[in-house]
């Protein structure tokens, strides 16, 4: 047996209907959003070394609500010029507590190019570190 549905059942179903559509799209909008690739980026570091030591470099990440980003990935690449002589380690890591920490080592005088890349690469940050001797540094 066949139930016929009256004009106002009718009209309940399809409001119910699009009341559970516009939850599922506000829901999608806002993972969206929490997703958004937009991150306030801070590089710390000293602006000279001596040549063989290393330097900790120190990327501050937060999001545009001010708040430290966990777990987000942080990529550090040496300009071309420097990578024959100089190295850093690691090359990618993730943020603990908005703060990702890498070494960065030269066995040469003259100054290494950094890019750092947070993210899935959409913010990008570029530095430098110059390496000198310990003969510089008395001048």
């Amino acid at each position: 047996m066949m139930k016929t549905t009256t004009p106002q059942r009718r009209l309940r179903l399809v409001t119910l209907a699009f009341l559970a559509l516009g939850v599922f799209m506000m829901a999608q909008t806002g993972m969206a959003q929490q997703n958004s690739e937009d991150y306030k980026v801070s590089i710390l570091k000293r602006n000279a070394v001596a040549v063989g030591d290393s330097e900790e470099i120190v990327v501050r990440v937060r999001t545009l609500q001010g708040q430290l980003a966990h777990g987000i990935p942080v990529r550090f690449q040496l300009d071309p010029g420097g990578q024959k002589h100089a190295t850093i380690v690691p090359e990618q890591t993730t943020t603990d507590h908005g703060i990702a920490r890498a070494k960065l080592h030269s066995d040469l005088i003259g100054r290494v190019g950094l890019t750092v890349r947070v993210g899935h690469g959409t913010v990008v940050k570029r530095t430098g570190l110059a390496f000198k001797t310990a003969a510089m540094d008395a001048e």
